[in-house]
């Protein structure tokens, strides 16, 4: 999964030139990252303990990423990164805590994604992890929701038994050749372990109309739902969902999703 936050968006992206990781982690979607031809890359991490644990219990899946001469690691909430900045990102991708957890939810607002619309370049790209297990199909719909309300393009890809949502202003589509380009490099070929990039598109699970209409079904019971600074309504919802199964909450998830997902919907985003 932590590999598919940078691969997936990765794949997407036709300049890099700059890029931004809200949450270092372990390291290992910047790791990732740093293996394709980014000029400059900004990681956002708030602990000073979870960077030191990355250099010290981590460096081999992350690649010793932090000694690369294109990153920059920047001891700030991610958020603030993209308030304060004055640069642009032909990416941004983020892969934090799970949304229940407090403060978790300002990087779910339309607020905050209005803000990446704004440090993203015209046909930059936004990635963001989003749990399919302990989630009610009504917040997962809201999620997708307020994205939508920013972004003229969103898919929706599962992978490592994650959700994983990207964004752009632009169409949601790659040239075959683009990444059999990308995987020319060691470094992509070596992260995706034996995979191709087309395997892991072929992931996705809805975009388009069919994520739409998601939507417009999981609303019926309860009205149209937006998340914002304001109301953080995730921030309060997402909680509910700590008494399901992990498994079972998952496996329903994925079952109910694979419902709308239309047929060659691969298609529809790799050129040929």
């Amino acid at each position: 999964a932590q590999r598919s936050f940078a691969h997936i968006p990765a794949s997407f992206v036709d300049r890099y030139e700059r890029a931004l990781v809200v949450g270092l982690g372990t390291g290992t979607t910047l790791g990732t990252i740093a293996t394709y031809p980014f000029k400059s890359i900004q990681v956002a991490e708030i602990s000073p303990a979870i960077v030191e644990a990355a250099q010290t219990y981590f460096e081999k899946p992350n690649r010793d990423s932090l000694k690369d001469p294109r990153v920059e690691l920047v001891m700030n909430d991610g958020r603030n990164v993209l308030l304060l900045t004055k640069q642009r990102y032909d990416l941004v991708t983020i892969e934090l805590t799970s949304i229940w957890f407090a403060g978790a939810a300002n990087l779910y607002s339309r607020d905050f994604y209005e803000l990446c619309r704004a440090r993203l370049t015209p046909t930059g790209v936004l990635q963001q992890w989003v749990q399919l297990h302990h989630i009610r199909r009504r917040d997962l719909a809201a999620v997708l929701r307020t994205l939508r309300r920013v972004f003229a393009h969103v898919g929706l890809f599962v992978s490592g038994r994650q959700g994983i949502v990207v964004a752009s202003n632009r169409p949601l589509e790659v040239h075959a050749a683009h990444l059999r380009e990308l995987e020319s490099r060691p470094g992509v070929a070596e992260t995706l372990g034996g995979l191709q990039l087309e395997q892991l598109l072929g992931r996705i699970m809805l975009s388009g109309e069919a994520l739409d209409r998601f939507i417009r079904d999981s609303e019926k019971d309860g009205g149209p739902i937006v998340s914002t600074d304001e109301n953080l309504y995730l921030e309060y919802a997402t909680p509910k969902g700590n008494v399901m199964n992990y498994f079972k909450s998952y496996d329903r998830t994925v079952s109910m999703l694979k419902t709308y997902r239309p047929e060659g919907l691969l298609s529809h985003h790799l050129k040929r």
